[in-house]
């Protein structure tokens, strides 16, 4: 995938005619090379712990309301033995 977006070829002017990266670089983005950084996805997650727990909690009450919306099928057997005394 080309990640170079070039400007169109109509203006004369120099500033237009430069070429624009669609994708900023990232910052830390060398460190892509060395490995996953632990204290990073720890941040992270202490972060977006809010929108986390929410999702987890949203979720749970739509399985509890789905589970006990659904119509209940019960089957049972027994046999009955009597003895005449």
């Amino acid at each position: 995938m080309n990640d170079v977006m070039q400007a169109p070829r109509g203006g004369s002017d120099e500033a237009t005619r430069k070429v624009q990266p669609l994708f900023p670089k990232v910052a830390g983005a060398e460190q892509d090379a060395e490995g996953i950084d632990l204290r990073e996805i720890l941040a992270v997650l202490r972060r977006r712990f809010a929108v986390i727990a929410g999702c987890a909690i949203v979720l749970m009450a739509l399985a509890t309301v789905k589970i006990y919306q659904l119509t209940p099928r019960y089957t049972a057997q027994a046999t009955l033995m009597l003895e005449q005394q």
